[in-house]
Parts: C-alpha cells; sequence; structure tokens
C-alpha cells in the first residue's frame, strides 16, 4: 500500500507540475491584454492547398512575450498548430469544438513570437458552413488561454 501511495504522491507532483501556471496563478490577467481578433478567411491558401483557414490578429499588450506551437512555412501569416488554436461554436449557453481534426495532424515545427506591446496575424484552421458566433481559443506555450470576441466567419467561395 505503500508503495501505491508513493506512485500517487509521483503523479500527482508531475501533474501539478505540468499544470503549474495555471495553478501559480503565472497567466494573472495576461490573456485580458491579450486582443485576438478575426480578420477574414485567408482565400491565397484557400486556393493553393484545399484548405480555408481564418486569418486573424494578436495583439500581445501583455510585458512578456508570448508564444505559440505552429507550423514553418516560407509564406507569412504563420499557421498556428491546432493544438494551440482551437475554433469554438456557441451552443445555447455555452461554447463547443466547431472544428473536427479527423486525420492525423503533423506535429508543430516552430514557433510563433509576439514580443510585448507588438501584434502579428496568424491562421488557424477554420472552414464553417454554419453561421456563428464563433471564437477563437488559443494557448500559449506556456499554458495561458486566450480567447476572441465572438464573430461570425466571411462566406466560403464554393462551400
Amino acid at each position: 500500500m505503500n508503495r501505491f501511495r508513493s506512485v500517487a504522491l509521483i503523479a500527482f507532483m508531475a501533474l501539478a507540475v505540468v499544470s503549474g501556471p495555471a495553478i501559480s496563478g503565472e497567466c494573472g490577467k495576461k490573456e485580458s491584454r491579450v486582443a485576438v481578433a478575426y480578420l477574414g478567411n485567408d482565400a491565397e491558401r484557400d486556393r493553393e492547398w484545399g484548405f480555408v483557414y481564418g486569418k486573424y490578429s494578436v495583439r500581445n499588450d501583455t510585458t512578456n512575450t508570448i508564444l505559440f506551437p505552429a507550423y514553418k512555412s516560407s509564406a507569412d501569416p504563420a499557421v498556428l498548430h491546432p493544438s494551440a488554436a482551437t475554433v469554438e461554436k456557441q451552443s445555447g449557453n455555452g461554447w463547443r469544438d466547431a472544428v473536427s481534426i479527423i486525420e492525423h495532424v503533423n506535429p508543430a515545427d516552430g514557433v510563433v513570437e509576439i514580443p510585448a506591446g507588438e501584434e502579428r496575424v496568424v491562421l488557424a484552421l477554420g472552414a464553417q458552413r454554419e453561421t456563428g458566433p464563433y471564437r477563437l481559443k488559443l494557448v500559449t506555450r506556456a499554458g495561458c488561454w486566450v480567447k476572441s470576441q465572438p464573430f461570425s466567419f466571411a462566406p466560403i467561395q464554393g462551400i
């Protein structure tokens, strides 16, 4: 029984370290000082790759650089990794995931850095057929959550 308690204690401590930013309050009010705004769809990549991405502006008004996992690409804006960017649809009084990833996604091979006081345009998967409202929910590499204001996607040609 002592071995079980030891294993349980180690597991609990590991969980506390993994979710440390949320428990310790490291994120504080950062999420309220990071503004995310939907700018429209990225039509250029729609034609080239057959995917429709939402284009978003992320403004960092915190005092620290924020980082998001992403894919390296020769074209800007960067595409955020699905683990860092979730599109949600309002459903009743709450929000639910609106984009289901069925196929295997490649691991992130890059990082989007947004220094304090700067703004960057990024892309996140977002082909929608229904009317909104939607929101984009981002998670930084430090584990801090940031949510956009509700928006509706621009109509997608051919869908």
